[in-house]
């Protein structure tokens, strides 16, 4: 499952779900049915190479084989490998949009990306309107505050890199696209077309198209932006891949890598790179004050009388 934060993820690996994909052990499952153990190894990758889910580093080509990433190849394959045991499972975290060089070696005989979308300007409204994702970094946390700090540019940006990312790191894959106005505007129409796609890319879902919407409310769809991005601070870029994701097909027997897919705008690459070098200088205050406090327990320790 590939697709941007707040584009409807959660909502469709439940539908695949109840379709009969197994998702990982309950206990390992969080609210927005994302394994917990391999959303960690996720954040994990993003933190060795310098970034966030929210601040995503510009990985190079080959950043997979970095020695800091490469140390956390064995514990996070057997983490997969455990979800991959059984004949059909699903795997959702919006990070794996960025990571799949990763994880691409790993993932067995023919795995199929399911890409979800969503316009831009309800991903903004439901990143401004929703708890941000699960985060260690208390000013991510559910719960906390934080969610006004979502610049719409900021938000703009992530849609790009997420959605483009998707796009790249899953050339060569069989791959299923889904709109998530699609998803919502005719549950039970996409569901029997989605598990017909599936099938005939090899992952049979036995469950009833109708059991598997079971749960999905049209009325989800809190935020309806209308067909066109005509946001004032989007960028030509951003206006042309929205435009050619809502052109896509809905099935690829392999996902080609000449999508023609528009680069990024500078401004948008400007954005996330501040929100990481902002990221890795908080983490490095983090450190020295925590440095700070264990030696001033120490010295406070030292001068105790009778030591």
């Amino acid at each position: 499952m590939l697709g941007m934060h707040r584009s409807g993820t959660s909502a469709v690996t439940r539908v695949l779900n109840r379709l009969g994909a197994t998702i990982g052990d309950p206990a390992d499952l969080d609210r927005n049915w994302e394994n917990v153990p391999l959303r960690e190894w996720n954040r994990r990758l993003l933190e060795a190479a310098g970034g966030a889910w929210d601040a995503p580093p510009l990985l190079s080509p080959g950043w997979a084989g970095d020695r800091s990433v490469a140390r956390l190849a064995q514990p996070a394959v057997s983490d997969l490998d455990a979800l991959l045991a059984v004949p059909v499972s699903a795997w959702k975290d919006p990070r794996t949009c960025l990571t799949l060089p990763f994880w691409r070696p790993h993932l067995g005989a023919a795995p199929v990306a399911l890409v979800v979308y969503r316009h831009p300007v309800e991903v903004l409204a439901s990143l401004r309107a929703r708890r941000l994702p699960d985060d260690p970094d208390t000013s991510d946390a559910p719960g906390a505050p934080g969610a006004e700090r979502f610049a719409d540019a900021h938000g703009l940006a992530l849609w790009e890199r997420y959605n483009l990312d998707a796009l790249r790191n899953a050339a060569g894959m069989p791959a299923v696209i889904a709109d998530y106005a699609d998803v919502l505007a005719d549950p039970l129409a996409w569901a029997g077309e989605t598990v017909d796609a599936l099938a005939g890319l090899g992952a049979r879902l036995p469950g009833d198209p109708a059991d598997g919407v079971a749960e999905l409310d049209p009325g989800r769809r809190h935020h309806d932006a209308g067909a066109e991005l005509d946001h004032p601070e989007a960028t030509s870029q951003q206006v042309d891949l929205w435009r050619r994701l809502a052109a896509l097909p809905r099935r690829f027997d392999e996902l080609p890598p000449d999508l023609d897919l528009p680069a990024p705008a500078a401004v948008s690459s400007e954005i996330l790179a501040a929100h990481a070098l902002e990221r890795r200088r908080r983490g490095e205050l983090r450190r020295l004050s925590g440095s700070r406090r264990a030696l001033l327990a120490r010295l406070a320790r030292r001068m105790r009388p009778g030591r």
